[in-house]
Parts: C-alpha cells; structure tokens; sequence
C-alpha cells in the first residue's frame, strides 16, 4: 500500500504528538518541553511528514549555526518506517537550509539510517562511545560537507 503525505513546518501546536513518536518506540526522544524549545529557538527547524488523515508520521529536528547544519532527530513511527519518509524529512530540510556542512549522530546499531545518510553522501567522521542509553550505545558520526561555490 503506498502512503502519500506531505512534508510541512511544524508549529507549537504539533509538538505533543511529534514528542508521542518517541513513546511508540523510538530511543532517545526528546521531551515536549525540549521540542517547545527547539522550535522557539533561532536557526531551528522542525519539520513533520502528515499523511492524508492528518496524522504526523515522522519529523526531523535540524539547527544551523553559521555555515553548519546540525541534525539532532529524524524519526519515523514505527509502521510508516520504509516508505521514504526520511529520505523526504532530509530533502526539504535540506531544501530549507544554507549549509556547508551537515552533522549528525546516529546509532552504531541503527544500519538502515546509516545506509540511508550515506545515499545522501554523508561519511563516517568519527565515533562517540557509549553516547546513548537505553540501551547503551555507541554514537556513529556522520558528515555532509559541500563544496565551496
């Protein structure tokens, strides 16, 4: 079954249910108080992914800080999960950002979102140790650096 959907900004009004994606099955999440802040702050992005009955599928979370774009979350409910949505999630940030570079952390475990940022040409550039929790685990770092024009 193909799934349609549209990638938008999210508002203040979208961050309890971005923030209940975490609770069905996604580590790490961020709280509703640490999304309310993220998207009051300069530089930030949220954007969501909304199927056409209007429930918000994934997101992802992106800062930019001079010519650098730091992705901190894109996450995707658990039965949308292959169906491009991330892969949609990073084309419009990417789409809405100015960067030279673009960072992010992923986990050692978590091989199809490794697979999916090197399709887009980010690269391994390092390894943080025991960066997460529940369970622990490794942070893989990964970067998309573009050429000077």
């Amino acid at each position: 079954m193909e799934l349609s959907f549209k990638i938008l900004k999210a508002d203040i009004n979208d961050i309890p249910e971005i923030a209940g994606i975490h609770e069905n099955g996604v580590a790490d999440g961020w709280s509703v108080a640490a999304l309310t802040n993220e998207l009051n702050k300069s530089g930030s992005i949220i954007l969501k992914a909304v199927n056409r009955e209007g429930i918000i599928c994934g997101y992802i979370t992106a800062e930019t800080v001079i010519d650098e774009v730091n992705i901190y979350n894109i996450a995707v409910r658990e039965e949308y999960r292959r169906r491009g949505i991330a892969a949609a999630l990073l084309r419009e940030m990417f789409a809405q950002t100015v960067a030279r570079v673009y960072l992010l952390e992923v986990r050692e475990s978590n091989e199809p979102a490794v697979a999916l940022y090197k399709s887009f040409g980010f690269e391994i550039t390092g390894l943080r140790k025991n960066y997460y929790y529940n369970p622990y685990e490794s942070a893989v770092l990964m970067t998309l650096t573009l050429p000077r024009e």
